[in-house]
């Protein structure tokens, strides 16, 4: 696999063996000088294809902690509602996520006063979230 470009230390974009652009993460994967060819493929913890440019750049200041458990929460969600997401699902989730986590670190209310319609009208969605 050849790292073409670095998103943080813990992310970049890389080419796989079809040439397919598919977004990495592992611990230090963008720390060298790229372009490089990554010979070692188990230190990659995820993949993700098929991901927008925009989407892709949401992650260069978010921990990759939380991207990691976005992505978890997405795979679960894929398999409790027995739906495909679309693949920038991950990163628009670990945004909300980033953003979250700080607002509660500043002491900031996080009430969600839709929370009962949003209960109410998809069940099976709420259920999983929580």
């Amino acid at each position: 696999m050849k790292i073409i470009k670095k998103i943080n230390t813990s992310a970049a974009i890389a080419l796989d063996s079809l040439g397919r652009e598919v977004v990495v993460l592992g611990k230090g994967i963008g720390f060298p000088p790229v372009p490089y060819e990554l010979e070692d493929l188990s230190v990659i913890d995820r993949t993700f294809y098929d991901v927008d440019v925009q989407h892709r750049n949401v992650i260069e200041n978010i921990p990759v902690e939380i991207v990691q458990a976005s992505a978890g929460i997405a795979d679960l969600t894929e398999e409790e509602l027995d739906t495909e997401l679309n693949p920038n699902f991950p990163f628009t989730l670990a945004d909300h996520l980033n953003f979250a986590v700080e607002r509660l670190r500043n002491g900031i209310d996080l009430t969600m006063a839709i929370s009962y319609d949003i209960r109410y009208l998809y069940p099976k969605e709420f259920q999983c979230a929580e």
